[in-house]
């Protein structure tokens, strides 16, 4: 079996299982009474911090230079990208207003689908007829584990649905552009990503007249410890580990393993928050599992 492949599946799962503990930890700070603009300038200061050490060791060790690992004309591109990536997040956070978890989840999963028809259009890219039936079934997976009963706001249906439609095309364009302009040498992209986040997140705030308090949701006992797991768990391991993932496997198959978000998130809440975990979340957990696991052994999907 080929490593590489192997190596970019690993990576692909660690950000997978990154974004779940992203929505735990959103959730506890939400129910602190924090909101969009307040908990993500927490990541995403939080992040760039926790970055600039590695970006020190990562230096120190390679020997490169900020010149040679980051061409300049690749980053307003970067910063753009941190802009898109706030934006997903943000128009998620919208999506669960207007409808229940298991229809923006099985929305937000078939993204696969639109990112496909991006490398068509764009790279003439050819896919088989056997990723198709694997989103599917990742989808139909998906659905299974979120087991929401709680309705749809009325009339507010069709625009969850196309804002949960808009979080797709803004996702697929932010992993389309990493793929094109991410680094070999170093992680100093990454970085640049990040920052491209925090200054989103505190335009649009100013924008909108948001109130950006953090202080009070890192004065909570124990919820300090929580910021820094927040920021390192779901900031820097997913946004290195989604990049590294791309050097090794397609980014469709990278984007199809962000099914472990979901497990992820569902583990969580049993384990922390002692969340009844569903029949149903089971087999959609096993479901998940079968599609990773043949995804890994399928000569079909060829390493990069």
């Amino acid at each position: 079996m080929d490593s590489k492949k192997i190596c970019g599946i690993a990576w692909a799962i660690l950000a997978g299982i990154g974004y779940g503990f992203h929505f735990f930890f959103y959730s506890y700070f939400q129910s602190l009474g924090g909101e969009f603009f307040n908990i993500a300038l927490l990541w995403s200061v939080g992040t760039v911090l926790l970055f600039l050490p590695i970006l020190l060791f990562s230096f120190i060790f390679s020997k490169t230079t900020v010149k040679e690992s980051l061409k300049i004309k690749n980053i307003a591109l970067l910063l753009l990208l941190g802009t898109l990536y706030a934006t997903v997040f943000y128009l998620e956070m919208e999506a669960f207003k207007y409808l229940n978890s298991s229809v923006v989840d099985a929305i937000i999963f078939s993204s696969p689908l639109f990112l496909m028809l991006l490398y068509k259009i764009f790279d003439k890219a050819i896919f088989s007829k056997t990723i198709y039936l694997v989103v599917f079934v990742m989808i139909f997976a998906v659905c299974l584990m979120s087991d929401d009963q709680k309705a749809s706001y009325p009339g507010h249906s069709l625009t969850g649905i196309f804002i949960c439609l808009l979080a797709i095309i803004v996702y697929c364009f932010f992993l389309y552009f990493l793929d094109k302009v991410q680094s070999h040498q170093t992680i100093m992209p990454f970085f640049v990503i990040v920052c491209g986040y925090l200054i989103s997140v505190l335009t649009a705030a100013f924008i909108f007249g948001k109130n950006m308090q953090v202080i009070p949701l890192i004065t909570t006992d124990g919820s300090l410890l929580y910021a820094f797991l927040f920021c390192l768990i779901s900031g820097v391991l997913p946004i290195i580990s989604l990049g590294y993932s791309m050097r090794y496997i397609p980014v469709v198959l990278v984007d199809i393993l962000q099914i472990f978000e979901p497990i992820t998130t569902a583990l969580a809440g049993a384990l922390f928050l002692m969340e009844h975990i569903t029949y149903t979340t089971l087999c959609g957990m096993a479901l998940s599992l079968l599609v990773c696991l043949y995804i890994t052994v399928s000569e079909t999907v060829c390493s990069k």
